[in-house]
């Protein structure tokens, strides 16, 4: 963590002596929320916004906080059941609307994310399935060219 206070085109970050324990706090919030998992895209959204406005300005470290939050908010999304495809999110478009979110004004950050937010794809393999018996089959006897045969036709 950082151990001197730094700020980014006209934004203060978290002072360095704070970070720990405000840290803390958007943390324990976040696992007392169920890490957002259950809610609808809407509220989903609004929460994921929430939280990247306050991570973003706790700014812990003095060098990749875009990136390390970038990743950790992949995972958040994906383990609520939601999907983010950072690839598809204009750079420049989205440093805008950090810096305007920064300064308390959310709307563009909010219409980015709700769009790069999608429900994630899940597939079911019945087919998969072992036996009563699993000791008798081998992971070769499962049933693999039926799954790569349901995957390519989407089923």
């Amino acid at each position: 963590m950082r151990t001197v206070n730094i700020s980014k085109k006209g934004t203060s970050f978290c002072p360095a002596e704070e970070i720990g324990r405000q840290a803390r706090l958007v943390f324990q919030r976040l696992a007392d929320r169920n890490f957002f998992r259950g809610l609808p895209h809407a509220a989903f959204v609004d929460e994921i916004v929430d939280f990247y406005c306050t991570t973003n300005m706790l700014h812990p470290f003095r060098e990749g906080n875009g990136r390390a939050q970038r990743a950790f908010l992949t995972q958040l999304i994906r383990a609520a059941g939601y999907d983010i495809n950072w690839a598809e999110v204009d750079t420049d478009l989205l440093m805008f609307a950090t810096m305007q979110s920064a300064n308390g004004v959310a709307d563009l950050l909010k219409k980015i994310l709700s769009d790069a937010i999608r429900l994630r794809k899940t597939y079911s393999f019945p087919e998969l399935s072992l036996s009563k018996s699993p000791s008798h089959r081998s992971a070769h006897e499962i049933v693999l060219p039926q799954a790569v045969t349901s995957i390519k036709t989407g089923i």
